[in-house]
């Protein structure tokens, strides 16, 4: 039986049909220990896979004495798990409802969970930026003022609205330079046709 667990079969049993009084209640009680904790395990193991399949409330009975590890364990992966998911849901609704600057607290977690919800906070990082210089250059161009740019090193889409929001300011300071030069032309044969 210690050797097929070892391998991994799990499902072997001493045969107690093979013994009879003492022995017989040893290997029962052999039997019974072992499938004890395989039963505790698959009962740990049912409640993770649950996890991964995004169900953080899937429960877990308390076990006895010194297995009550596993459910602290347990409960400790569901606490991370239930956290992760709350601070996700934080950026989720306060982006959908207009607001990107908010971000998640990574100071809750350790290790790859706080690199995960770093990460999540760098990437509206990545996105605010350039809209709020967007936003800034074209505060900046309602006012009159045209000689502002955006002028952050960005790659991609973003690359593409900055290039878009420069080339619309040059095409808006090159119409009216030329509409600058019409009025000046147009003043010109105005003062020649008064003098005339």
């Amino acid at each position: 039986m210690s050797t097929e667990h070892d391998k991994g079969d799990i499902d072997i049993k001493i045969d107690v049909a093979k013994f009879h009084n003492a022995y017989k209640k040893m290997a029962e009680g052999i039997n019974d220990m072992v499938f004890g904790h395989i039963a505790v395990k698959k009962k740990a193991m049912a409640c993770v896979a649950e996890f991964g399949k995004g169900n953080f409330d899937a429960p877990l009975e308390k076990f006895p004495g010194k297995k009550a590890f596993i459910n602290d364990t347990i409960e400790a992966v569901r606490v991370n798990l239930k956290n992760v998911a709350e601070q996700v849901g934080i950026l989720i609704d306060a982006s959908s409802g207009g607001n990107l600057q908010k971000r998640a607290n990574a100071n809750i977690f350790e290790g790859d969970w706080r690199k995960l919800v770093e990460g999540l906070n760098n990437i509206l990082n990545a996105v605010v930026t350039p809209i709020n210089e967007a936003v800034n250059v074209m505060q900046t161009m309602s006012t009159g003022d045209l000689t502002e740019k955006v002028k952050g090193d960005y790659a991609g889409d973003y690359k593409v609205l900055k290039d878009a929001i420069n080339n619309s300011l040059e095409s808006i300071n090159d119409i009216l330079s030329q509409v600058n030069q019409s009025v000046e032309q147009v003043n010109s044969g105005a003062i020649q046709v008064s003098d005339a």
